[in-house]
């Protein structure tokens, strides 16, 4: 019987061994040793260890599915090669106009986080980014993206909140949506110790972090 990963349920290799990403459960975890080697004899087919294949479905890695063999679900894109950061864009004066709509977005975005499921949170911010694709402007205007960026991080300054990685990302996508403007939201670990982290990226262009902390940090998942 085929299998697959479950659709919230992504999955990266840090060093020498996988790290899980469950959206559902908001939750990161590894497998021990040998469901691990289990997993990846699934991933290549081999479901032979019935035992061990059962107990990936019991924990919610992977279900059964006749239409697909299950297919790998880490990132495959553009790696992150330049910061919209440390290559500031001349934008035009920050306008009062700007200050609000990021204070608005901010604080709204916080407030969802704080009463809704993260997963819940994401899939609204995707059928937004979705509704709004209409005259999107690509990922090769980079000028416009770079432009749009700099303007959040400018008004973010005048946001009484403190800072944190997905909410500033989840608003950032959510301002660039408002224009037409599409980018990727990136979600990252590290280990040794263990450590999560997110950005938004478009291309190779990170809009809201430093090459350095990026590219310190494995993708597990691009939203």
């Amino acid at each position: 019987m085929p299998y697959r990963l479950q659709d919230n349920v992504s999955y990266c290799r840090v060093d020498d061994h996988l790290v899980f990403l469950d959206l559902d459960r908001d939750l990161y975890f590894r497998l021990p040793e040998r469901m691990e080697a289990a997993f990846l004899a699934c991933m290549s087919g081999d479901t032979q260890q019935a035992q061990d294949v059962e107990e990936l479905v019991r924990r919610g890695v992977v279900t059964s599915d006749t239409r697909a063999r299950l297919q790998p679900a880490s990132p495959d894109s553009e790696p992150a090669t330049r910061s919209g950061m440390e290559q500031e864009p001349d934008t035009p004066r920050l306008a009062l106009s700007v200050v609000l709509e990021v204070f608005w977005i901010v604080c709204s975005t916080q407030l969802r986080l704080k009463k809704r499921r993260l997963v819940h949170v994401i899939d609204s911010l995707v059928d937004f980014r979705r509704c709004s694709a209409e005259g999107a402007v690509s990922t090769t205007d980079e000028a416009r993206l770079l432009r749009a960026a700099s303007l959040f991080r400018r008004a973010r300054l005048y946001v009484p909140i403190e800072t944190r990685c997905l909410l500033d990302s989840l608003s950032l996508l959510r301002f660039l949506a408002h224009r037409h403007m599409s980018a990727k939201l990136v979600l990252g670990v590290a280990d040794d110790p263990f450590s999560a982290h997110c950005w938004v990226q478009a291309g190779g262009w990170v809009l809201n972090d430093t090459i350095g902390n990026a590219i310190a940090y494995t993708p597990i998942r691009e939203i």
